[in-house]
C-alpha cells in the first residue's frame, strides 16, 4: 500500500474498572463469570464490550463490532 492510499482514523476508546463482583452476581449457575473491566468507544457509547483485563476489553470491543467500525471509517 502506498502512503498516499493510505487514510488516517481516530478511534477513542474509554475503559472502566467496573469495581468488585457485587453480591447479586455470583451465583455462578445464573451468571458467568464476573468480567471487571468495560471497553466503550466515546462518540459512542452504545458499543460496550467486557473483559477480564483492560487489554481484553478493547480487543472485544474492536473484534466484536469489526463490521459497524469498518462503517464508520469508510469514506
Amino acid at each position: 500500500m502506498s502512503a498516499a492510499a493510505r487514510v488516517a482514523v481516530d478511534l477513542a476508546v474509554r475503559v472502566y474498572d467496573r469495581g468488585p463482583e457485587p453480591e447479586w452476581h455470583k451465583d455462578r449457575r445464573s451468571f458467568g463469570p464476573w468480567w471487571p473491566y468495560e471497553a466503550e468507544l466515546v462518540d459512542y457509547p452504545a458499543v460496550r464490550e467486557p473483559g477480564m483485563t483492560p487489554w481484553e476489553a478493547v480487543h472485544r470491543l474492536v473484534s466484536v463490532h469489526r463490521v459497524l467500525l469498518e462503517r464508520r471509517w469508510s469514506a
